[in-house]
């Protein structure tokens, strides 16, 4: 394999664990399971953010791309974490097989990022000034609990 797509690997492999690690991130504070948590992530932004029908629709819509993301990735490794786990601690790595996993997700992902983008972007477009003020306020705050909390 080449330097030049073990480096594109390497990268698009850290750019999802950002990613996922943003969207934990989000839902981070709200406990339970990842749908009951991202339904309470939508109704609390919906009161911190005093959304329209169109908003929370948009909202929502974005909220129903991220978990079907988020079954496609679980389906497509099924117990993903015991496999990372048992590779990572074998008497060998098995790099190839580590780096198909990893190109799997990644060709999940990239499938994926243009309806989410688009679906971000639907939300984000119909909020106001005042709206994107909360919510950037909001999206640090989140920052810094997350680095103030994971750490070694």
């Amino acid at each position: 394999m080449s330097q030049h797509r073990m480096k594109r690997c390497t990268k698009v492999f850290l750019l999802v664990i950002v990613v996922a690690g943003g969207v934990a991130a989000l839902v981070h504070n709200f406990g339970g399971h990842f749908d009951a948590r991202a339904d309470r992530m939508v109704s609390h932004m919906d009161r911190q953010l005093e959304l329209d029908v169109e908003q929370r629709r948009a909202l929502n819509g974005l909220k129903s791309d991220l978990l079907g993301l988020k079954r496609e990735m679980r389906e497509l490794t099924g117990d993903g974490l015991d496999q990372w786990v048992d590779m990572i601690v074998a008497d060998e790595l098995d790099q190839q097989r580590m780096l198909t996993m990893i190109e799997d997700k990644t060709r999940q992902i990239n499938e994926q990022a243009p309806q989410l983008v688009a679906s971000l972007a639907r939300f984000t477009d119909s909020l106001d000034a005042s709206q994107k003020s909360i919510l950037k306020e909001k999206l640090y705050s989140i920052s810094e609990r997350r680095d103030n909390h994971h750490h070694w």
